[in-house]
């Protein structure tokens, strides 16, 4: 269990991960989970407003993507990028959810974190459908 908690990677994927004492961490985690949690609290001590919608929608999107690509490619070039490169996007993904996750808190469900969610789950199924071959295979043909 706490191998799972530490690092989601399997065994095969750990060149993802930084070892350090014997645990393995993934390396985009290290980098979005403390930036996510000290972007909330920079938020909450200074009480960071709200933004123009559409300004705010870019900036978390545009924080987010480099991430989500990085994620993408890796899928089928699984050697490709570094730990440090993962552990950077990760940090950019953190401060983009931690500013959603702040307005949420405000404002529950506003439209900014719609569109997150929903960019996410475009990506996660186009690479799952890519992955599967359903895109170039032809369905069996009976006669």
């Amino acid at each position: 269990m706490w191998f799972f908690f530490l690092s989601h990677h399997r065994e095969n994927e750990l060149h993802r991960c930084y070892a350090f004492a014997g645990k393995f961490f993934c390396a985009r985690c290290v980098g979005l989970y403390p930036v996510l949690v000290g972007t909330l609290v920079f938020q909450f001590v200074f009480h960071i407003p709200q933004k123009e919608f559409s300004a705010e929608r870019w900036m978390v999107l545009g924080l987010s993507l480099p991430a989500v690509v990085d994620w993408m490619w890796g899928q089928f070039r699984p050697h490709a990028f570094s730990n440090v490169w993962r552990s950077f996007t990760g940090g950019l993904l953190g401060v983009a959810l931690g500013r959603t996750l702040y307005i949420h808190m405000r404002e529950p469900f506003p439209v900014g974190l719609l569109w997150q969610l929903l960019a996410s789950l475009v990506a996660v199924v186009l690479v799952l459908l890519l992955k599967s071959g359903r895109f170039w295979q032809r369905p069996n043909e009976k006669g």
